[in-house]
């Protein structure tokens, strides 16, 4: 099917964009549809992830303030205190 096909283009989009931030060794923190744009090419459709607001970096040392929505928060989110010595507002 033409739509599953689609579909799984968005799917690997969106996981090599996470797997891209993991390997940078950091955590968006508030990852849901609201933050994945779409933007229309003449070769295809290209998913890229927005709002860095909630995001961190794993080092246990450099947080962001946490603005997650609670419904869609990184259970790895939730117990971290989160300081604010930077703020990210695009990747």
């Amino acid at each position: 099917m033409e739509i599953n096909k689609e579909a799984d283009g968005y799917f690997n989009q969106l996981t090599e964009g996470v797997d891209f931030l993991h390997y940078h060794r950091l955590v968006h923190g508030d990852l849901k549809p609201q933050n994945v744009l779409m933007h229309k090419t003449k070769s295809g459709t290209i998913l890229k992830i927005a709002d860095f607001g909630s995001a961190f970096f794993q080092d246990g040392q450099t947080h962001f303030e946490s603005a997650c929505t609670d419904e869609f928060k990184d259970p790895f989110c939730m117990d971290v205190s989160c300081g604010n010595p930077y703020i990210v507002q695009s990747f």
